[in-house]
């Protein structure tokens, strides 16, 4: 009788730890945003993240709308691929792919054992990164987790345009927030880079597993901003 209830102890408690691990992740979502630039609608942007088994593929595409799509034609494409190991989140590819009418540009990343190999500005770059390296996409996915896990400090080695580049997110506060998809308890968060002429605000949404319910970017004379529209879970 004692060891039996040892047994379903340990199963319990084992369940518990896995549990743990496995909802420390944001779930399987789908969300659709409005994009702005300088206040003005230029298109849409949508989220997808999916598993299947510990195997995971986080994507945004980001297309003009209206008179932005006649003046321009533009889509982003960005998409990290990677597994799920425990609380870990280990990218293995990562792409960017935008285009306009007047231009391409391309990011490609491959991480394989240390190292990441790729293409910036068609020219091809391999560097050592340490292990716990994420990619801009996968980015969102490990803040999300660590503000579930309720861990203070928010640092990242990021792979970004052929560099290891040292990302520090800042917590600014909570604030409610009202969108076309209701209302959301978000928890305000800025990234802090080296350089000084980006600026990046996320609304990481509580109902949403802190993933953005709303993205603010600055950059030279440019303000973008997304705002949730719609989302549904699972997929």
């Amino acid at each position: 009788m004692l060891r039996s209830r040892v047994l379903r102890t340990g199963l319990v408690s084992a369940l518990m730890i896995l549990s743990s691990q496995v909802f420390a992740v944001p779930g399987a979502m789908t969300a659709v945003y409005d994009v702005y630039r300088n206040n003005k609608s230029v298109g849409y942007l949508e989220s997808t993240l999916m598993y299947s088994g510990d195997q995971y593929e986080y994507k945004k595409t980001t297309k003009a709308t209206g008179w932005a799509k006649l003046l321009t034609n533009a889509s982003i494409t960005e998409k990290s691929a990677g597994k799920i190991a425990g609380h870990a989140i280990i990218p293995l590819t990562y792409l960017y792919d935008e285009r306009t009418r007047s231009k391409t540009r391309v990011e490609q990343a491959r991480f394989v054992q240390g190292q990441a190999t790729g293409i910036y500005k068609d020219k091809a770059y391999s560097v050592a990164t340490p292990a716990n390296v994420v990619d801009r996409s996968a980015l969102e996915m490990v803040v999300a987790r660590d503000l579930k896990r309720g861990l203070p400090t928010l640092v990242y080695p990021v792979m970004e345009r052929g560099e290891v580049k040292t990302y520090t997110v800042v917590r600014l506060g909570s604030e409610k927030l009202q969108t076309n998809a209701g209302v959301f308890n978000t928890i305000k968060v800025s990234v802090k880079r080296a350089d000084n002429n980006r600026e990046t605000t996320f609304w990481m949404a509580e109902e949403l597993d802190y993933l953005p319910a709303q993205m603010y970017h600055r950059e030279k004379d440019s303000i973008i901003k997304s705002i949730l529209n719609r989302y549904s879970r699972g997929r």
